[in-house]
Order: structure tokens, then C-alpha cells, then sequence
């Protein structure tokens, strides 16, 4: 087998390993034999949880998975049946084995000698049964009277519709998420302490979901984009956030997000001052502070372990663009700039229809003025088929694989290319200037 790994340390102390087959030029196939391919793998290895820890124990838990088809049947004590098991499972849960009773031998006196092969030789295969995460958006109605349920799903379904007349995506695949999100509490740079953030600035009022024959940046600009239906002010801006799915097709998922009306950029608030800076900042502030965290609330293990629910700033391992407008301001994600994104993104992508996954936007506060951080919003993406995305020309105005080179000199400035796209207005732009 040729495999890539990728391994990170989340903030409670679990370390995650992943790794998945690739196809490399320095590690052909052998002649005469077949080779096994591993759809998604890997190892978590978790402590404790506070407060459950013994003094004088080590201890943690090692999880493992694997997705592999073995292309093909081996030979194996005289009878050719799938060996895979055999040859090299077994005695990889063998040592396993022996690694825990290692550890868990200086807790006696004498030490306990383990017999590993013989513990493998008694090994019985089961079977563990799947228990599929229920979606946290569903609300449970079962307890209320046939009225009062059928005034929820009305308001549901007007909600959906509402959503449905500005952005491309099918308002089923979206929503607001109100999953509980950690962040820097106030004083998190003493303790590093991290608390629930308060409600969210921000609401996503639109999603769009793009097709384009090549990389595609400024979707907001379109006249397809939800951003001509929306009214946006000085005191209600826009900030549009666009996923740049590498292909071909290249796909752009665009989510637009607009301050809640109880709120405005005047107010007193850590967070809102970080935002009302941001949207006037250089690309190297923005960089530097624009955030998400990702949640996998529904999916295989795999896919929770690749994807992960680690904050990131996005712009210390992406290249991202911004495009300011009157009253917006798009920022653009380039998920091809990274090949460990790129890797993750290819193996979440062709299981899109199955996932339901959580993405909270804020920005990082580096100073106690700028403490507590507060989520700006977070969106649940609900099965989107990728295959339904609007279809559109491209504008051939950005060259991506140049700035991608150019952006991964240290060199060389952030941006180095600047290109002047000259795009048709809509109607509705030409009849109300969005400021």
C-alpha cells in the first residue's frame, strides 16, 4: 500500500492520526502484486476526561478504524480465503494489546507476562452494531397537541421558503446552527479558559452553491448571487465567506451573513469592534484573524477525525482573497491551495449527501480589549449534493494557480497579482446601488 498520514493534536489533548491510499510516482505498484486500497483509516488516542483521572495511572483510550478493500484473496493455511484479517489485523490488535498491558503492569508488584500470540489465537471477530447520530436540528414535537404542531411546521416551512427565494442552495440543505461553540473566554490569556459563546452578531440570511468550468472568485459580484436580493446597509453589512472547492467542476458554496437588528457596529461590544475593523482592514489583519470551527454532527469516523472540530485560522495554512464592495465584503477560500486540505476535502466531498456539518465564523481576539470572542455565526450544511449546484460561465479574470504559487513565496507579498474583473451589473443593482 502507498498512504498519506496527517496527524494533529486537539485542545483536550487527543491526538488524532488519519491516513488514506494515494497514488505516488516514487511508489509505484509492484509487478505481480495487487495492491490494497485504504478508503479512510486511522487512530484517535484520547485521555481522560477532568476529573477522572487516577494519580499514578496512565491511561488513555486508542480508538481505531479502517475502510480498505484488499483488491483481491489470499491464500492462507491451506485454504484461500480473505487473509487480510490473518496476515496482519490480528497481529496489529495483538500488539495493541500488549502495549496496554505494559503500561498497566507497574501497577503490580510482579509483573504480568502476556502471551500475545496466544491472546491472538482467542480472538473472536465481532460484530459492533452502528448507532447513527441523531441530527441535533430536529426538533422533537411528539408531546405537543395537533395545533401547536402544526403551527411549528407552518413557521418551519415559511422559514425554509424565505430562505429558499434569495440563494441557490435548497433551503432543506441549511440553517442556522445553534450547536454550543468554545471560545477565548475573558481571560483567556491568563488561563487559557475557554467558555460558551454568547449568542452570535451575525444571522446567514443565504446560501448560494455555484458551478464554474474554473476557479471562480468574487461570486458575490454575479448577478446570480444571492447578494442582489438582499437589502444591506451601513448599519446592516454584509460579509459573504466562499468555499472554494477545487475540481473540475470547480464549485463555490457561499454563505451570507448579515448583523442580527439587534445589533449595530456602534455598539460597546469586544467582538463587534473586532468586526467593524476587519471590514476596513489589510488582507494581512484578516488574515490573520478570520476563524472557523468546524463540527462533523453527522458522519463516519473517519470523516469526524479528518475534518476535526479544532479552531482555525484559516488564513495561516489557505490562501483566501477579499473583494470589498458598498456595504459586503466577500472572502474567498481557496480549499486547493493546501494538499492536506485538499486531501480531506476530496474524501469529505464524494460523501456530501450522507454528512450533516456545523461551521461557526469568528474572529481571534489576541489582546484583552479585544476578549471575549463571540461566534459572528454558524451554519449547518444538511446533506448538500454537490451535483446540484447552479451551473454557471466563468469570468476567466483570476489566474489561481499562479496566485496560489506566488502566495506560498514567503517573498513575495500576500496577493501579488491584481486583477480588475469587468462583470455585468443586474438590473436590481443598476435600479439600487448597494452601498
Amino acid at each position: 500500500i502507498c498512504i498519506r498520514r496527517v496527524w494533529r493534536e486537539d485542545e483536550d489533548g487527543t491526538f488524532s492520526l488519519t491516513y488514506y491510499s494515494v497514488e505516488h510516482e516514487l511508489c509505484p505498484p509492484e509487478p505481480g502484486y495487487v495492491r490494497a486500497w485504504i478508503y479512510g483509516g486511522g487512530f484517535t488516542i484520547a485521555p481522560k476526561a477532568p476529573g477522572q483521572q487516577i494519580p499514578g495511572m496512565d491511561e488513555c483510550l486508542v480508538s481505531h478504524v479502517l475502510h480498505i478493500d484488499a483488491k483481491g484473496w489470499s491464500p492462507l493455511w491451506g485454504a484461500p480465503i480473505f487473509g487480510s484479517e490473518k496476515e496482519w489485523l490480528r497481529p496489529f490488535y495483538g500488539s495493541l494489546a500488549g502495549l496496554r498491558d505494559f503500561v498497566e503492569q507497574r501497577q503490580f508488584l510482579s509483573e504480568h507476562m502476556h502471551d500475545t500470540m496466544r491472546a491472538m489465537s482467542q480472538m473472536k471477530r465481532t460484530d459492533g452494531a452502528s448507532v447513527k447520530a441523531k441530527d441535533r436540528s430536529e426538533r422533537t414535537t411528539s408531546g405537543l397537541s395537533g395545533s401547536k404542531r402544526n403551527l411549528i411546521e407552518v413557521m418551519e416551512d415559511t422559514a425554509r421558503q424565505a430562505r429558499k427565494a434569495f440563494g441557490s442552495l435548497d433551503a432543506s440543505m441549511w440553517s442556522n446552527s445553534d450547536a454550543a461553540f468554545r471560545v477565548r473566554g475573558s481571560s483567556y490569556l491568563q488561563n487559557k479558559q475557554k467558555v460558551l459563546s454568547d449568542p452570535s452578531l451575525m444571522e446567514v440570511v443565504a446560501v448560494d452553491l455555484f458551478e464554474f468550468p474554473t476557479p471562480e472568485e468574487h461570486v458575490a459580484s454575479r448577478a446570480e448571487s444571492a447578494l442582489h436580493k438582499l437589502e444591506c446597509s451601513e448599519a446592516r453589512p454584509l460579509l459573504a465567506v466562499n468555499f472554494m472547492v477545487p475540481g473540475p467542476p470547480h464549485v463555490s458554496m457561499v454563505f451570507y451573513m448579515q448583523l442580527k437588528e439587534e445589533y449595530s457596529l456602534s455598539q460597546s461590544i469586544p467582538a463587534m469592534a473586532l468586526l467593524k475593523h476587519f471590514f476596513n482592514a489589510d488582507d494581512r489583519f484578516r488574515n490573520d484573524h478570520f476563524k472557523i470551527i468546524p463540527s462533523v454532527v453527522q458522519g463516519s469516523w473517519v470523516v469526524k477525525q479528518g475534518v476535526g472540530n479544532s479552531p482555525a485560522v484559516v488564513g495561516r495554512k489557505l490562501r483566501q482573497a477579499y473583494h470589498k464592495g458598498d456595504w459586503y465584503l466577500e472572502l474567498d477560500i481557496d480549499l486547493g491551495s493546501s494538499s492536506v486540505a485538499g486531501a480531506i476535502l476530496n474524501m469529505v466531498s464524494g460523501l456530501s449527501k450522507k454528512l450533516v456539518v456545523d461551521v461557526a465564523v469568528l474572529l481571534e481576539a489576541g489582546s484583552n480589549e479585544t476578549l471575549p470572542e463571540r461566534l459572528l455565526a454558524a451554519v449547518r450544511f444538511s446533506k448538500v449534493d454537490l451535483k446540484k449546484a447552479v451551473k454557471l460561465p466563468s469570468t476567466q479574470c483570476v489566474d489561481v494557480r499562479m496566485l496560489r504559487k506566488q502566495w506560498k513565496t514567503p517573498s513575495k507579498c500576500l496577493r501579488p497579482i491584481s486583477v480588475n474583473c469587468q462583470l455585468p451589473s443586474s438590473p436590481s443593482t443598476q435600479a439600487r446601488k448597494l452601498r
